[in-house]
């Protein structure tokens, strides 16, 4: 986010697109598509903001996919956590998508998997077709970490929840790593940071999991690290 975007950025990141375009220099066209989709959401113009977030995603995909070495295409695909943050925040907070905002995440999440699976891997699923394949008695949780927020999304058979909530991203991070610790020396003191994090990651959205069986958890960042069950509501003990 730029800290005092004006009308003269836009200029500058239109001539800068033009420049790449015109000399075939696909590789930064993301970047440029991001700074100018930043300027018009400084600027409140949110609808040109969307194009070039879109468009910048869309050039990112274009060159990751285009990869042929396996390590140039991860290294790569690791530049674009910074991209697809910057595109799901605007979907939750200036557009009110959380529909948008899981489909941008699947593809964020998507890239790393299609780097495993190579070109032939299939398309992610979009929100919508991914909740009606859920059977009765099932959830997915899917999580997505933002610099200060965490977005998780519940789907069951019946429905789609959201939930957004204001994280310390670098305490939680502390958090994971103890309960970790704890749990691989076996120490009883692992239900501390357990409950902790049953709070932050669970008890946002425990209301949409009552009546469930079995749930699926898709973590993102740090939240690769957490045996979700091994999490403790103090409640229950």
């Amino acid at each position: 986010q730029l800290s005092s975007p004006k009308t003269a950025d836009v200029a500058a990141a239109t001539a800068a697109i033009d420049i790449l375009r015109s000399r075939k220099l696909t590789f930064r066209l993301a970047d440029a598509y991001l700074l100018r989709g930043r300027v018009y959401r400084g600027l409140g113009d949110r609808d040109r903001a969307e194009v070039d977030l879109t468009a910048a995603a869309d050039a990112f995909e274009r060159v990751r996919s285009g990869q042929t070495e396996e390590q140039v295409r991860i290294d790569y695909a690791a530049r674009g956590a910074d991209l697809y943050d910057t595109i799901i925040d605007f979907q939750v907070r200036e557009r009110r998508r959380p529909d948008r905002g899981f489909d941008f995440a699947e593809r964020g999440r998507a890239r790393a998997l299609l780097d495993a699976l190579g070109p032939e891997a299939i398309p992610p699923a979009q929100a919508r077709s991914r909740r009606d394949l859920l059977p009765r008695g099932v959830a997915v949780v899917s999580y997505t970490l933002l610099p200060d927020r965490l977005l998780t999304w519940v789907f069951t058979w019946d429905g789609e929840h959201f939930s957004d909530t204001a994280i310390d991203t670098r305490r939680l991070a502390t958090t994971v790593a103890r309960f970790r610790q704890l749990i691989e020396r076996n120490d009883s003191a692992f239900r501390e940071p357990a409950s902790a994090l049953y709070e932050q990651l669970i008890a946002p959205v425990a209301a949409h999991l009552s009546d469930i069986d079995a749930v699926v958890f898709l973590p993102h960042g740090v939240l690769h690290d957490v045996p979700f069950a091994a999490l403790v509501d103090r409640r229950d003990g």
